[in-house]
Protein backbone atom coordinates (compact mmCIF):
# COMPACT_ATOMS: atom_id res chain seq x y z
CA UNK A 1 0.00 0.00 0.00
CA UNK A 2 1.59 3.21 -0.89
CA UNK A 3 0.61 6.49 0.91
CA UNK A 4 1.13 10.34 0.66
CA UNK A 5 1.96 12.67 3.63
CA UNK A 6 1.34 16.06 2.36
CA UNK A 7 -0.77 16.73 5.56
CA UNK A 8 0.67 17.89 9.06
CA UNK A 9 -1.26 15.40 11.26
CA UNK A 10 0.51 11.58 10.61
CA UNK A 11 -3.01 10.30 10.77
CA UNK A 12 -4.38 11.79 8.18
CA UNK A 13 -2.13 10.41 5.18
CA UNK A 14 -3.85 9.86 1.77
CA UNK A 15 -3.92 6.66 0.52
CA UNK A 16 -2.62 5.82 -3.26
CA UNK A 17 -5.45 3.50 -5.20
CA UNK A 18 -2.83 2.39 -7.59
CA UNK A 19 -2.49 1.16 -11.32
CA UNK A 20 -0.52 -0.34 -13.67
CA UNK A 21 0.00 1.27 -17.83
CA UNK A 22 1.89 -0.92 -20.37
CA UNK A 23 2.79 1.12 -23.54
CA UNK A 24 4.48 -1.22 -26.42
CA UNK A 25 6.06 0.51 -29.38
CA UNK A 26 8.12 -0.89 -32.66
CA UNK A 27 8.50 1.29 -35.77
CA UNK A 28 7.75 -2.10 -38.32
CA UNK A 29 3.53 -1.86 -39.34
CA UNK A 30 4.25 -5.10 -40.87
CA UNK A 31 6.53 -8.51 -39.84
CA UNK A 32 10.29 -6.87 -40.70
CA UNK A 33 11.81 -8.07 -43.63
CA UNK A 34 15.59 -8.43 -42.77
CA UNK A 35 18.45 -7.74 -45.19
CA UNK A 36 22.44 -7.16 -44.84
CA UNK A 37 21.75 -4.08 -42.65
CA UNK A 38 21.16 -3.77 -39.08
CA UNK A 39 19.28 -0.69 -39.40
CA UNK A 40 16.16 -1.09 -37.18
CA UNK A 41 14.73 -1.00 -33.79
CA UNK A 42 13.74 -3.79 -31.26
CA UNK A 43 10.14 -3.40 -29.31
CA UNK A 44 9.95 -1.09 -26.53
CA UNK A 45 7.61 -1.83 -23.34
CA UNK A 46 7.00 1.10 -21.08
CA UNK A 47 5.59 -0.09 -17.88
CA UNK A 48 4.19 2.45 -15.12
CA UNK A 49 2.83 2.22 -11.95
CA UNK A 50 0.69 5.04 -11.35
CA UNK A 51 -2.06 6.33 -9.31
CA UNK A 52 -5.11 8.83 -10.70
CA UNK A 53 -4.23 12.65 -9.78
CA UNK A 54 -8.30 13.28 -9.74
CA UNK A 55 -8.60 10.49 -7.21
CA UNK A 56 -5.57 12.15 -4.61
CA UNK A 57 -7.48 15.28 -4.99
CA UNK A 58 -10.95 13.75 -3.92
CA UNK A 59 -9.27 12.46 -0.63
CA UNK A 60 -8.46 15.90 0.55
CA UNK A 61 -9.28 18.97 0.93
CA UNK A 62 -6.08 20.78 1.47
CA UNK A 63 -5.50 23.96 -0.17
CA UNK A 64 -2.88 23.64 -2.66
CA UNK A 65 -2.26 20.28 -2.80
CA UNK A 66 -1.22 19.66 -6.51
CA UNK A 67 1.38 22.23 -6.13
CA UNK A 68 2.72 20.61 -3.27
CA UNK A 69 2.41 17.23 -5.08
CA UNK A 70 4.29 18.53 -7.79
CA UNK A 71 7.51 20.13 -5.48
CA UNK A 72 7.60 16.69 -3.54
CA UNK A 73 6.46 13.69 -6.35
CA UNK A 74 6.30 13.50 -10.34
CA UNK A 75 3.04 14.34 -12.45
CA UNK A 76 2.89 12.89 -15.71
CA UNK A 77 0.58 16.24 -16.98
CA UNK A 78 -0.57 14.24 -19.85
CA UNK A 79 -2.34 11.23 -18.43
CA UNK A 80 -3.28 13.18 -14.99
CA UNK A 81 -1.24 10.53 -12.71
CA UNK A 82 1.22 11.08 -10.13
CA UNK A 83 4.06 8.04 -11.14
CA UNK A 84 5.37 5.73 -8.31
CA UNK A 85 7.92 3.92 -10.49
CA UNK A 86 8.40 3.23 -14.16
CA UNK A 87 10.19 0.31 -15.70
CA UNK A 88 11.40 0.59 -19.67
CA UNK A 89 12.82 -2.92 -21.25
CA UNK A 90 13.61 -3.55 -24.75
CA UNK A 91 12.37 -6.95 -26.42
CA UNK A 92 14.27 -8.85 -29.41
CA UNK A 93 12.19 -11.50 -30.54
CA UNK A 94 14.40 -14.74 -31.50
CA UNK A 95 12.18 -15.34 -34.61
CA UNK A 96 13.75 -11.90 -36.06
CA UNK A 97 16.96 -12.89 -35.06
CA UNK A 98 16.65 -15.81 -36.84
CA UNK A 99 15.30 -14.64 -40.29
CA UNK A 100 18.59 -11.62 -39.99
CA UNK A 101 20.34 -15.14 -39.56
CA UNK A 102 23.18 -13.93 -37.81
CA UNK A 103 23.96 -13.08 -34.04
CA UNK A 104 22.55 -11.69 -30.82
CA UNK A 105 25.69 -9.45 -30.72
CA UNK A 106 25.72 -8.37 -34.00
CA UNK A 107 21.81 -7.04 -33.80
CA UNK A 108 22.59 -5.50 -30.43
CA UNK A 109 25.64 -4.07 -31.30
CA UNK A 110 23.83 -1.88 -33.19
CA UNK A 111 22.29 0.28 -30.07
CA UNK A 112 24.85 1.26 -27.54
CA UNK A 113 27.26 -0.46 -25.47
CA UNK A 114 25.49 -1.93 -23.01
CA UNK A 115 23.11 -3.86 -25.56
CA UNK A 116 26.36 -4.90 -26.84
CA UNK A 117 27.57 -6.58 -23.79
CA UNK A 118 24.09 -8.48 -23.59
CA UNK A 119 24.21 -9.52 -26.96
CA UNK A 120 27.67 -10.94 -26.52
CA UNK A 121 26.49 -12.67 -23.64
CA UNK A 122 22.89 -14.37 -25.07
CA UNK A 123 25.57 -15.84 -27.64
CA UNK A 124 27.26 -17.05 -25.13
CA UNK A 125 24.27 -19.20 -23.65
CA UNK A 126 22.94 -20.46 -27.35
CA UNK A 127 26.74 -21.82 -28.10
CA UNK A 128 26.78 -23.13 -24.23
CA UNK A 129 23.92 -24.68 -24.37
CA UNK A 130 22.64 -22.69 -21.04
CA UNK A 131 19.03 -22.71 -19.46
CA UNK A 132 17.89 -25.58 -21.48
CA UNK A 133 17.10 -23.37 -24.43
CA UNK A 134 15.31 -20.59 -23.45
CA UNK A 135 15.14 -18.56 -26.67
CA UNK A 136 13.39 -21.01 -28.68
CA UNK A 137 10.42 -19.30 -29.27
CA UNK A 138 10.87 -16.93 -27.14
CA UNK A 139 12.59 -13.55 -26.88
CA UNK A 140 15.32 -11.69 -25.21
CA UNK A 141 14.67 -8.93 -22.89
CA UNK A 142 17.01 -5.96 -21.52
CA UNK A 143 15.66 -4.18 -18.57
CA UNK A 144 17.11 -0.47 -19.74
CA UNK A 145 15.94 1.09 -16.25
CA UNK A 146 14.21 0.75 -13.37
CA UNK A 147 13.12 3.87 -11.36
CA UNK A 148 11.83 4.08 -8.31
CA UNK A 149 10.46 7.59 -6.85
CA UNK A 150 13.04 7.77 -3.62
CA UNK A 151 9.54 8.63 -1.21
CA UNK A 152 8.25 4.70 -2.64
CA UNK A 153 11.30 2.55 -1.96
CA UNK A 154 11.74 0.35 0.57
CA UNK A 155 9.08 -1.59 -0.11
CA UNK A 156 10.39 -4.07 -3.35
CA UNK A 157 8.14 -1.96 -5.66
CA UNK A 158 10.86 -2.20 -8.16
CA UNK A 159 11.18 -6.14 -8.24
CA UNK A 160 7.50 -6.47 -7.83
CA UNK A 161 6.72 -4.34 -10.89
CA UNK A 162 9.58 -6.70 -12.85
CA UNK A 163 7.72 -10.12 -11.71
CA UNK A 164 4.14 -8.11 -12.81
CA UNK A 165 5.34 -6.93 -15.38
CA UNK A 166 6.39 -10.61 -17.13
CA UNK A 167 4.08 -12.32 -15.52
CA UNK A 168 0.74 -10.32 -16.64
CA UNK A 169 1.43 -8.21 -19.24
CA UNK A 170 4.11 -9.06 -21.48
CA UNK A 171 3.70 -13.22 -20.83
CA UNK A 172 6.25 -14.47 -23.20
CA UNK A 173 6.95 -18.35 -22.73
CA UNK A 174 10.09 -18.28 -23.18
CA UNK A 175 13.62 -16.09 -23.00
CA UNK A 176 15.84 -14.60 -21.08
CA UNK A 177 15.58 -11.16 -18.98
CA UNK A 178 18.82 -9.72 -18.31
CA UNK A 179 19.79 -6.15 -16.42
CA UNK A 180 22.91 -4.46 -15.40
CA UNK A 181 23.13 -3.58 -11.61
CA UNK A 182 24.15 0.12 -11.74
CA UNK A 183 22.92 3.13 -9.97
CA UNK A 184 21.27 5.84 -12.03
CA UNK A 185 19.77 8.97 -10.85
CA UNK A 186 15.76 8.99 -11.02
CA UNK A 187 14.12 10.68 -13.38
CA UNK A 188 11.40 10.97 -11.01
CA UNK A 189 12.90 12.94 -8.30
CA UNK A 190 14.70 16.35 -8.87
CA UNK A 191 17.03 15.81 -5.64
CA UNK A 192 20.02 14.87 -6.43
CA UNK A 193 21.00 10.94 -4.87
CA UNK A 194 23.93 9.39 -3.24
CA UNK A 195 24.26 6.39 -4.34
CA UNK A 196 25.50 3.32 -3.30
CA UNK A 197 27.11 0.26 -4.22
CA UNK A 198 26.94 -1.42 -7.52
CA UNK A 199 26.99 -4.80 -5.54
CA UNK A 200 24.08 -4.01 -2.72
CA UNK A 201 22.23 -3.09 -5.98
CA UNK A 202 22.57 -6.54 -7.21
CA UNK A 203 21.96 -8.19 -4.16
CA UNK A 204 18.07 -6.20 -4.46
CA UNK A 205 17.60 -7.48 -8.10
CA UNK A 206 19.13 -11.31 -6.64
CA UNK A 207 15.68 -10.98 -4.47
CA UNK A 208 13.53 -12.11 -7.71
CA UNK A 209 15.95 -14.34 -9.14
CA UNK A 210 18.57 -12.39 -10.91
CA UNK A 211 22.18 -14.11 -10.93
CA UNK A 212 25.37 -12.29 -11.47
CA UNK A 213 27.13 -13.63 -14.65
CA UNK A 214 30.42 -12.42 -13.06
CA UNK A 215 31.57 -12.17 -9.44
CA UNK A 216 34.24 -10.00 -10.45
CA UNK A 217 34.33 -6.77 -9.35
CA UNK A 218 33.15 -3.76 -11.49
CA UNK A 219 31.49 -0.75 -12.12
CA UNK A 220 28.34 -2.06 -13.07
CA UNK A 221 27.29 -5.62 -12.76
CA UNK A 222 25.65 -7.77 -15.63
CA UNK A 223 22.60 -10.07 -14.22
CA UNK A 224 20.49 -12.19 -15.88
CA UNK A 225 17.27 -14.45 -15.52
CA UNK A 226 15.41 -17.60 -17.54
CA UNK A 227 11.99 -16.06 -18.06
CA UNK A 228 10.13 -19.06 -16.32
CA UNK A 229 12.32 -18.45 -13.60
CA UNK A 230 11.53 -15.24 -13.19
CA UNK A 231 7.71 -15.35 -12.76
CA UNK A 232 7.73 -18.30 -10.72
CA UNK A 233 10.65 -17.05 -8.35
CA UNK A 234 8.90 -16.49 -4.67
Amino acid sequence: MFTLDMTDSKNNRIQLYTSVTHRTFNEYLEYPEFEENYDFSPIRHGIKLVASLDMILDETKEQDIEEKLKAEYYLDDESNELVIAKISITEFPAEWKENMEDSWFMWLDTLDGDHCVIGSRADEIEEQDLYDDPFSFGSLFYIERIDVHPKFRGQHTGINLIQYTFKHLIRNANGMVFLIAKPMQSTLSKKKETFKSQARLAKYYEKCGFKRVSKKKADCILMETNLQDLVEYN
